[in-house]
């Protein structure tokens, strides 16, 4: 009877250390991770989760491509609850918005800004625009930037532990440029310079979201910088950030060198799939150039994608066609200030 006693009460120790030990692990993960932002492999498109693990607020800049549904998919699994605090749709592309109606119909959004670039002939658009008008009846804030310039509206949003701060977007980028920049720009490159441009700030570290702004064009030399990003270089004398979503998926016709340079990264992050040979590799030159930091600190969501010269060659696979879905990238930043930028999937797979 007593060995059964003892064996028991051994049981009973060893489960409340187990226990313990548990508690302390997710606990301490929590507060290690205090700020989580996730970039989602959604192919070529840009989705980037920002969460807070202490106080479960939740940002979304971006919702992926209208062919999948990755950022739908990871932001389900990660909410702590059904209340976005801020949604940024950095401008109109529907590899930037195609997700945004699933999401709209599952979680109700405070804020949701957008640039208000109508494009009626485009489906995933104007389910997008029906989608805003049914969360501002749910009782979501919606701004338009075409309705309400950016100079106009509240431009810096405390969240939890972490501030983000709206740096350019709209037409505030062209009021003050010369009229033959705007006029020389393509329609879709207007649409994309004109993208809501936020950074992020905690624990005395930053990261820098982009969508798809304008710095040059794709014949101008290294030396060349014009439209958003020079208004951008211009506007702010401390742009620098730790980490850096690179314009564009790195498209050449971004990431000037005097942009790079007044961001300074410690980091990079590439958010591409297979097509349009992104990101490029007179991108990724430049801007390793500029900054002088190891390949390895650039992380892309393509890995092993070969897409031939044009396209950068760091973590090729000869003959890949990267798919989407296998290569989210993942931000930590301590309270500590530490910051940790890493693949959830170690392995560089071509699936």
């Amino acid at each position: 009877m007593l060995s059964n006693l003892s064996a028991l009460i051994w049981t009973i120790r060893e489960l409340r250390n187990c226990l313990l030990v548990l508690f302390i692990v997710i606990f301490s993960q929590k507060v290690w991770a205090t700020i989580e932002v996730r970039t989602i492999d959604v192919g070529p498109g840009l989705c980037i989760i920002i969460k807070d693990h202490l106080t479960e607020k939740v940002v979304l800049y971006d919702a992926g491509r209208w062919d999948n549904e990755f950022c739908y998919l990871d932001l389900y699994k990660n909410m702590p609850n059904q209340i976005i605090d801020l949604v940024i749709l950095s401008h109109s592309d529907s590899d930037h918005i195609g997700n945004v109606t699933k999401i709209l119909n599952r979680f109700t959004p405070k804020i949701v800004i957008h640039t208000g670039y109508e494009r009626e002939r485009v489906k995933t658009w104007r389910k997008v625009n029906q989608s805003l008008s049914e969360s501002v009846q749910r009782g979501a804030s919606v701004i338009n930037l075409s309705s309400l310039g950016l100079e106009q509206v509240k431009r810096v949003f405390e969240i939890g532990n972490f501030k983000v701060e709206l740096l350019s977007g709209g037409d505030i980028w062209y009021k003050s440029a010369d009229k033959s920049d705007v006029t020389e720009l393509s329609e879709s490159k207007l649409r994309n310079s004109i993208s809501i441009t936020a950074k992020l700030s905690a624990y005395g570290k930053s990261l820098l979201f982009t969508g798809d702004i304008v710095g040059r064009k794709e014949i101008d030399d290294n030396e060349h910088c014009s439209y958003s990003e020079k208004y951008l270089v211009d506007s702010y004398k401390k742009m620098n950030s730790d980490v850096l979503f690179l314009p564009h998926h790195g498209a050449n016709n971004a990431s000037s060198k005097c942009f790079i340079e007044a961001v300074s990264p410690s980091y990079m992050i590439i958010s591409a799939g297979h097509k349009y040979s992104h990101p490029r590799s007179s991108t990724l030159n430049r801007s390793l150039n500029a900054l002088g930091i190891s390949k390895e600190n650039v992380l892309r969501t393509d890995r092993g994608d070969d897409e031939g010269s044009l396209e950068w060659g760091h973590l090729r696979i000869p003959g890949c066609k990267d798919v989407a879905g296998d290569d989210n990238i993942v931000t930590f930043i301590k309270p500590s200030g530490e910051l940790l930028v890493l693949y959830e999937n170690e392995d560089n797979i071509c699936s």
